[in-house]
């Protein structure tokens, strides 16, 4: 789900052939744009910095390139209390106009590395229109989060994801990198994407061959993500991924593709013994039930009919979620925004 919209400038040597590998050589200077960020649900806009030499980089192959981008995103009403804690004494001594501020906070982020294995390195900076940007205070406050990779990763990940810092950690060990961990659970679920996708359409054929009818349809989808409960994710080093979940559904339609159903089940399960997500229910079975009825012929307008289950893992309980119900979709394919509001010929 993340992308890289930007302007930028280069010549660019690509050859395609019948006997030979895609070969893509040159670079691509970056000017400006944006970089949108994913993680689970949640979605945020980084601005690339200019005059940051911003690059990608190609020598033969496409799927390797370097990749060198600087960007920033701007986390509003941050307080700098969230950081204190009771026993905390780097706290205890900062005056009362950093403990009571809130405004906005700049995460930049390097993201450097070959594409298939990028690096992200964080810093936590104030804007430059900050009221605090020349407080001692607030500054030895930064530099403490700086001097601990662990510690400015933990604090860069909760500003990214809730806008908020989070407690400073009573141990300067915390050992594990919780924002390069994060990105890599993100890469991970893009690779199980293609994976599955492939899969399901090599299972599709191997049925509707099997039963000699082109109306079964298999959908396979792996993924991987954090068990942590949401609300304790601000206590949490780990977050992606330490849980599991592989889906497989078959598909059956009747008259003439107006009528589909779809059964399947989801395997959801923990990938260690040793992590807060699989102290209970290390192991589940999720079935899932969907009857679909074009209401339109070209079947934009679907009604749909569900019964499905969920692992509970936004609370702490671990139990699983139901659901039953019906609902009406309408979906609308395009390839730009302005067709949305155009009618087609």
């Amino acid at each position: 789900g993340d992308q890289i919209s930007a302007i930028g400038r280069g010549v660019l040597d690509l050859r395609v052939g019948t006997n030979e590998n895609l070969s893509l050589n040159g670079r691509l200077d970056i000017d400006k744009g944006d970089y949108i960020f994913s993680f689970q649900s949640i979605k945020r806009k980084f601005k690339l910095r200019e005059q940051e030499d911003n690059y990608i980089q190609w020598n033969n192959d496409p799927y390797n390139a370097d990749v060198h981008v600087v960007a920033e995103y701007t986390a509003p009403n941050v307080r700098f209390s969230d950081l204190g804690t009771n026993n905390n004494a780097a706290f205890s001594a900062i005056n009362s106009s950093v403990k009571n501020y809130q405004g906005d906070v700049i995460v930049k982020t390097n993201i450097s590395g070959k594409l298939k294995q990028l690096d992200f390195k964080f810093d936590i900076e104030l804007p430059s229109y900050s009221s605090l940007n020349n407080n001692p205070d607030a500054n030895e406050l930064l530099k403490l989060i700086q001097r601990d990779e662990n510690e400015r990763n933990k604090q860069s990940s909760l500003l990214i994801v809730f806008n908020s810092f989070g407690p400073l950690s009573s141990s300067q060990n915390i050992g594990y990198n919780v924002g390069q961990k994060a990105f890599e659970g993100i890469f991970l679920n893009s690779i199980s994407g293609i994976v599955s996708n492939q899969l399901s359409k090599t299972f599709s054929a191997v049925l509707q061959k099997a039963l000699q009818d082109p109306t079964f349809r298999v959908n396979f989808n792996a993924s991987a993500y954090s068990g942590t409960a949401i609300s304790d994710l601000t206590t949490q080093t780990q977050f992606l991924p330490d849980r599991g979940n592989l889906n497989l559904s078959i598909n059956k339609t009747y008259f003439n593709e107006r009528l589909t159903f779809i059964v399947g089940s989801a395997l959801d399960f923990g990938f260690n013994n040793t992590s807060v997500a699989n102290t209970r229910n290390n192991f589940q079975f999720l079935p899932d039930v969907t009857a679909q009825l074009k209401l339109t012929s070209d079947g934009k307008v679907l009604f749909n009919l569900f019964y499905r289950e969920n692992r509970a893992y936004l609370t702490s309980i671990g139990n699983k979620q139901s659901r039953s119900g019906a609902s009406i979709t309408f979906r609308r394919e395009f390839d730009a925004i302005d067709e949305l509001f155009k009618k087609r010929r």
